[in-house]
């Protein structure tokens, strides 16, 4: 505990030439020696939490792959989506098929190892895609029946944050009955409707044995080639784009085996980080997230001449050596109120220079050199004050997470030192005054 004895007429004297932080307001004008003090040995619990399920769709995101985190287990993506034809155009007379290919773009998001290349395998669907129990969302747990003969599948190499564009070649067999309905202008292919009931969608998938998973936007693409006779033989294609990106969805499953979090599931939903060495973790899209209380900060009640607290600061270290270029860091994080249901509330937030209300992300510092002092920074002091007017125990708290809808398509992480965290450990700081 750190104290900062000032006499009330130099903290005056002093703002009057200096903005402060800390404002003491008229009950502390009384001639008293006014202390401020700083205290950190307020404890705070961490746990993680299992996430039973997420919505995954209209993301604009598709992740594909599979990657073992000796920390959060291996974790495993695939993508389900429509696609719909274009504007019929009566154009494909004197034609002939080519071959048609699946085309996707991927946006920079990645997990895993990029030196490798990374297997495709393009599935159809033999069930629509239809949310579950009525609903409009599809979650990380929801998949749909395929059939069992891939219409395509390829090993591609690509470089995650430079835009790549890959390429799958499909089925034929498929490519030559969808020119068939444009030379016969059959009906099906005119409306997206019909067309959908021919062709559900598909699923683009990946061995378990890969060691990425890739993620690319919602611009997936069917390209038909074909070739038309007239002066010269032209070569042309058309496209079938997105039809729903609303049904657009990720499929992820996680197998924590032999990991840290190995305990953590549908039925155990919560862990101490005092099971788990002294860290605990947070990474949404494998269906984990952080959570802190801070029980014992009614304590402050009870010290001497107590009269105010001023700021609550909260300071969150990864773990030492938990991070690196390829376990990288959210570069931001947002502390989102909960109860013991662990159920995402409101974020807190911070007030603008205008006046608005604004999530608080964090201000990420990271030190390159050692590490030990990288670390994400929260003004809590509207929270705490809630706790400290709170009587009893009670198992509400904050949860750690990315924005959304990052949190929902990318896998960056983040494991947090308790208190008792030799190395790094996240830290309450409260500032309050006493008068004596």
């Amino acid at each position: 505990m750190k104290r900062f004895s000032i006499p009330l007429f130099s903290l005056l004297i002093f703002s009057s030439c200096k903005k402060v932080d800390i404002a003491f307001g008229t009950e502390f004008i009384d001639n008293e020696y006014t202390q401020i003090i700083k205290i950190d040995s307020f404890g705070v619990d961490l746990s993680s939490v299992n996430i039973d399920s997420f919505i995954t769709s209209g993301t604009e995101k598709a992740l594909v792959g599979s990657w073992s985190d000796p920390a959060f287990g291996k974790i495993t993506a695939r993508t389900y989506l429509q696609v719909t034809p274009p504007a019929f155009s009566d154009i494909f007379d004197n034609t002939v098929f080519d071959s048609l290919t699946l085309i996707g773009k991927v946006n920079g998001s990645y997990y895993g190892d990029t030196t490798k290349p990374i297997r495709l395998d393009v599935a159809r669907l033999a069930d629509d895609i239809v949310p579950p129990s009525n609903g409009t969302a599809l979650y990380n747990v929801d998949t749909f029946a395929t059939y069992s003969t891939l219409l395509g599948s390829k090993d591609v190499s690509v470089r995650p944050n430079t835009g790549d564009t890959f390429f799958v070649r499909l089925s034929d067999v498929l490519g030559n009955k969808l020119m068939g309905m444009l030379q016969r202008k059959s009906d099906t292919i005119k409306t997206s409707t019909v067309f959908l009931n021919y062709l559900k969608g598909v699923c683009i998938s990946s061995p378990s044995t890969n060691a990425m998973i890739l993620g690319f936007g919602d611009s997936v693409k069917l390209r038909l080639h074909y070739k038309k006779a007239g002066l010269f033989l032209e070569n042309k294609n058309i496209e079938f784009t997105l039809a729903n990106a609303s049904l657009q969805f990720n499929n992820i499953k996680v197998d924590r085996t032999r990991t840290p979090l190995q305990n953590l599931n549908t039925i155990t939903k919560e862990i101490s980080s005092t099971a788990t060495n002294h860290v605990a973790y947070s990474q949404q899209t494998s269906s984990v997230m952080l959570k802190m209380r801070f029980p014992t900060v009614r304590e402050i009640l009870k010290l001497n001449n107590y009269k105010k607290m001023l700021k609550a600061q909260l300071i969150v270290k990864p773990a030492i050596g938990s991070y690196s270029s390829v376990y990288i860091l959210p570069p931001q994080l947002r502390l989102a109120r909960t109860t013991q249901l662990n159920l995402i509330g409101d974020d807190l937030t911070y007030t603008t220079t205008t006046g608005t209300q604004e999530s608080q992300y964090g201000n990420l510092t990271v030190d390159y050199l050692y590490g030990k002092d990288t670390y994400y920074t929260y003004d809590v002091t509207s929270y705490i004050q809630e706790v400290i007017a709170t009587e009893g125990y009670t198992q509400n708290g904050l949860l750690l997470l990315p924005p959304s809808p990052q949190n929902l398509s990318t896998f960056n992480r983040i494991i947090v030192g308790d208190r008792n965290n030799g190395e790094a450990k996240i830290e309450l700081q409260v500032f309050y005054v006493t008068v004596q």
